[in-house]
């Protein structure tokens, strides 16, 4: 059993419960079918058409039996997180502008807990922008604003996780849909989220989220549609941070060519990314290469199997500095959960994974993954875990399980899952104690108004 303390049994045994009483329309039929129309704050307020007012709710259980990091926080945990965002938008004509909030919390948090701005940033402002769009497919946006990029992998607006990526700046995007050409500029100062000491977010005390001069990011992108099943996509983003000791001056160079998965069809994607620039006195030359190739089976249930490997390098401890740097991207959709969990990410990693999914019926989905992970570089540390003591490469495998049901399409959704880290010779020789595997699991509900 995952969670076997018992003082953790009550929230335990109520994860259980909710996720079995989710589940169980799972072994009959599909539910009846939703409205054609979900529910909206709109339909109370009557807004007119120009206005719109959104919002979603997200309460998830987390439990992790077996903390993997090297360091003062706890070995089990049992969190519960919670994030609401509310939304105005407004748009007549070619103008609009938009404000959004945030309230990300972890309830039932210690004081020597995980918990740093990815989990925590209470009651803040994420977005607040206005925008100017043109007939031709010309968008002017200046303000605060979260924004995706191609893959994720480098820019996201975090989902899994419990805060989200925010930018102050000016931005510029276009589409035409005719050729299927879309491109983008931007200039941004990253916000910083606050506050960032572990007792004031295990606390869930509140300060103001901020920007400053001294952190600038930038980029320009290019994306193609080369054919109805396949994408291609080139960008430069630049990164530029001198808050601290240590400056850092980073330019990334990517490619991706990507083709969706459709039944009957081979999917798969590429992308390689080449950074360079300055860290300090060092010179930096990194890089990251990501490939992956699947089938989606023409049936009922779509199943699908995909193989993919992820290679991105680590620190050599020579006179350039080599470990890549995923930037403002987002891990859990390819290297599991994150939340208080989050052992695996892009930077001195070589790993390869095997995937199955399906949809048992229309208005549920599962997941079944397996990933081995080796240190791309042993001269460097496991970054996650912050160890350097092991011997050997292999960190571990692996084993993660979703379920996903939505009973209520586009309102209410319910997903749980589980993720197994089962130890290889370089955990197994760590000298920091924390040398068991790691399990860890999730129930969640989210609703959109």
């Amino acid at each position: 059993m995952l969670l076997t303390t018992a003082s953790r049994r009550p929230i335990w045994l109520g994860t259980v419960a909710l996720s079995l009483l989710s589940a169980a329309p799972l072994l009959a039929q599909d539910p009846p079918k939703a409205e054609k129309r979900p529910f909206r704050i709109n339909d109370l307020l009557h807004t007119p058409d120009y206005l719109k007012v959104s919002g979603e709710y997200r309460l998830r259980y987390e439990g992790l039996n077996n903390q993997f990091r090297n360091s003062t926080t706890r070995n089990n945990e049992d969190q519960i997180a919670s994030r609401a965002l509310l939304r105005v938008d407004y748009r007549r004509g070619a103008w609009g502008a938009s404000v959004e909030g945030i309230d990300g919390r972890m309830w039932n948090a210690k004081g020597n807990s995980f918990a740093d701005n990815t989990t925590v940033d209470t009651g803040d402002l994420l977005q607040a922008f206005v925008s100017y769009r043109t007939d031709n497919g010309h968008e002017l946006t200046a303000g605060r604003w979260t924004m995706d990029l191609g893959s994720r992998r480098l820019i996201a607006r975090n989902q899994y996780r419990n805060t989200i990526n925010s930018f102050n700046g000016v931005r510029w995007d276009y589409e035409n849909k005719d050729s299927g050409y879309k491109a983008g500029a931007f200039w941004a100062m990253p916000t910083e989220r606050k506050p960032t000491s572990r007792a004031a977010l295990v606390d869930n005390k509140h300060d103001v989220d901020t920007q400053t001069s001294d952190f600038q990011f930038w980029g320009v992108h290019a994306t193609k549609q080369l054919d109805p099943g396949s994408t291609a996509q080139v960008y430069l983003l630049g990164y530029d941070d001198t808050r601290g000791s240590t400056d850092q001056q980073l330019y990334s160079v990517g490619f991706r060519y990507f083709r969706p998965a459709k039944p009957g069809k081979v999917f798969g994607e590429t992308e390689a990314v080449y950074q360079f620039g300055k860290r300090g006195a060092q010179d930096v030359s990194a890089y990251f290469v990501h490939g992956s190739a699947g089938y989606t089976f023409d049936a009922p249930t779509e199943p699908a199997f995909r193989v993919a490997i992820d290679v991105a390098t680590g620190n050599d401890s020579g006179s350039d500095y080599t470990r890549f740097n995923t930037l403002f991207g987002a891990r859990r959709f390819e290297y599991g959960p994150t939340g208080i969990y989050g052992a695996i990410g892009r930077r001195n990693l070589l790993s390869p994974e095997i995937r199955y999914m399906m949809k048992p019926c229309d208005s549920t989905w599962v997941m079944i993954a397996w990933r081995d992970f080796y240190l791309q570089n042993s001269n460097d540390s496991w970054v996650e875990a912050s160890d350097n003591t092991g011997a050997g490469r292999h960190v571990g495998s692996q084993t993660e399980v979703r379920l996903r049901w939505d009973p209520a399409k586009k309102s209410v959704r319910f997903e749980t899952g589980m993720a197994y880290l089962a130890g290889g010779n370089y955990r197994d020789t760590s000298t920091t104690g924390r040398n068991s595997d790691t399990s860890y699991f999730f129930f969640e509900t989210i609703f959109t108004l």
